[in-house]
């Protein structure tokens, strides 16, 4: 028998960071708290647009009661 992670059954975040040239990114992740060390320390699974800021500033997140297509 195989675990499967039912997606749709997970509450979602999207979030918005302002980065250190006072640009914009939106994100959306099932463990924010994961996604933003991913940012924070430029890991591959860090988006390619948010590796190249030295710094940025969690400014808004919403939370939804299961994936969504944004």
């Amino acid at each position: 028998k195989r675990n499967c992670i039912n997606i749709y059954s997970m509450t979602y975040k999207v979030y918005m960071l302002k980065t250190s040239a006072d640009t914009f990114y939106i994100g959306q992740t099932n463990n924010l708290e994961k996604r933003l060390n991913e940012h924070k320390n430029k890991t591959k699974k860090s988006s390619k647009y948010m590796r190249s800021f030295k710094s940025f500033e969690l400014v808004y997140t919403e939370s939804f009661p299961q994936y969504q297509l944004i």
